[in-house]
């Protein structure tokens, strides 16, 4: 992930996000929680921009927690959680 734009870690993450969802049959309409480590903090306005656009309305409840480090020198980390109601 070394030397990859925050805006491009950042689709990647929900993209992967939204993998699973579709392997496991659900929808990212279906994501009631979002969680998001990352690494510095000025980079938020553009995770937030890139999050607007691909997370859909009504948007889940979200954390957002900024990290010392991540795994594999990665700037972002997202996970979620869906329901089937």
């Amino acid at each position: 992930m070394l030397g990859i734009a925050i805006t491009e870690q950042t689709t990647n993450a929900i993209n992967a996000v939204r993998k699973v969802l579709d392997e496991a049959g659900f929808h990212m309409s279906d994501i009631t929680s979002v969680t998001i480590h990352f690494t510095n903090l000025n980079d938020v306005s553009e995770i937030n921009a890139v999050y607007n656009t691909l997370i859909p309305d009504p948007k889940p409840a979200r954390v957002a927690v900024q990290v010392a480090g991540l795994i594999g020198d990665a700037m972002i980390e997202i996970s979620a959680i869906a329901v089937r109601y």
